[in-house]
């Protein structure tokens, strides 16, 4: 661990070490897009300040971590009237993946076991997918993998707040108390109970 003092003795501004830079995105999908980009030498980070602050990507000395989406960072749609296209998009980013090669990424199995066993060595618990004809083994699938969400012929994608009815994503857990899966403001609040009496018992 090196302090500012002896960072500071070798370098000429913090700015060549580490920082924080706010951007706006000025073409193409993502025109008007806000972040915040934080940068610490070997480490990238966007975190887009329209999108609760999910990063869009996470660079480690250039190799990319994360998972960006075919339609890329998107802004507002001029055609979007209500305003809330931007909020409601997928564009991938670490909060959504940590890369297809780093979580256990999409397998062909052996059947339904096969598959549940797979999940239970690699998964994060954040949401798998089994895509079949086989009711039977879609509902087996369903059942014994322990995710906090699991879809039978759907994209994972739908794991998200707003699309559960949370409004803004907060966050997500993947364990299993108190609240499981994507986390609005709701699930983040913790209560205080305040009493007053003049001597009741009960």
């Amino acid at each position: 661990m090196v302090d500012q003092r002896t960072l500071m003795a070798v370098c000429g501004h913090m700015d060549q070490v580490a920082g924080v830079r706010r951007i706006e995105f000025q073409d193409g999908r993502a025109s008007g897009l806000r972040c915040a980009l934080v940068e610490n030498g070997p480490v990238e980070m966007p975190l887009m300040l329209d999108k609760c602050l999910d990063p869009a990507w996470i660079r480690y000395k250039g190799i990319n971590l994360s998972l960006l989406t075919k339609p890329g960072l998107q802004g507002r749609n001029p055609y979007d009237t209500a305003g809330d296209e931007a909020v409601r998009s997928i564009m991938g980013g670490a909060m959504f993946t940590c890369g297809l090669g780093n979580v256990h990424g999409n397998r062909v199995v052996d059947g339904v076991e096969g598959a549940v066993a797979h999940i239970a060595a690699h998964s994060t618990g954040h949401s798998e997918c089994i895509v079949t004809g086989d009711e039977k083994a879609a509902h087996a699938f369903q059942r014994q993998v322990d995710s906090a969400a699991v879809y039978w012929n759907a994209s994972t994608r739908f794991t998200d707040g707003g699309e559960f009815g949370l409004g803004c994503e907060m966050g997500i857990s993947t364990q299993k108390l108190h609240a499981r899966g994507p986390l609005g403001l709701a699930e983040l609040c913790t209560f205080k109970f305040i009493a007053r009496g003049s001597g009741q018992i009960r």
